[in-house]
């Protein structure tokens, strides 16, 4: 990737569920590659590890190095709410670890589900070229290998087909929500 493409990091939260982190990067025309991701899973099909967001605020941390320069990070919505308990919300956890590291931190997505899903399919979809094909505008290198594994399972809500089902694994289009903030 070269050193001036743009980059950021989108991260859905789970924690009885998978997390997953997902940096990208975007060149000239638009295009975007998933080049690393970090998968909380605890090795069945939607089941997380149960990390704390310290812990995986660290293992962000192990992943990236600061002369990377990832420019900014989005994080879920409901990151930012308090739960009932008077410690640090998720967001002030991963964030606080991130700023130790001198990272760039976490902001608030401001898109929701139905947005992500579209803003995916459009991308998947692609440009169309001049012999009137279309080509992707989102790529994912091999190494992001439970994005791959997840995104062609992927299956529409029963009730609102705008969206997807939210009981599969489904974290790449809470990601992709995210460019579009």
């Amino acid at each position: 990737i070269p050193h001036n493409w743009m980059r950021f990091r989108a991260m859905d939260w789970g924690s009885a569920r998978p997390y997953a982190c997902l940096w990208f990067a975007v060149d000239y025309d638009g295009n975007m590659y998933c080049y690393r991701e970090l998968y909380g899973w605890g090795g069945k099909p939607n089941v997380g590890t149960g990390e704390t967001a310290k812990e995986v605020g660290t293992r962000i941390a192990k992943l990236e190095k600061r002369e990377e320069r990832v420019d900014y990070g989005v994080l879920d919505n409901a990151c930012w709410a308090k739960t009932g308990v008077t410690g640090p919300t998720i967001s002030e956890e991963l964030n606080n670890e991130l700023y130790a590291h001198r990272l760039v931190t976490f902001s608030k997505c401001s898109k929701g589900r139905v947005e992500g899903a579209n803003a995916l399919k459009e991308r998947l979809i692609g440009n169309k070229q001049k012999d009137g094909s279309y080509k992707p505008a989102i790529y994912f290198f091999s190494s992001c290998i439970h994005t791959i594994r997840t995104l062609p399972m992927l299956a529409h809500d029963k009730r609102n087909p705008e969206t997807y089902d939210t009981d599969g694994e489904d974290h790449i289009y809470d990601e992709t929500r995210y460019f579009f903030m």
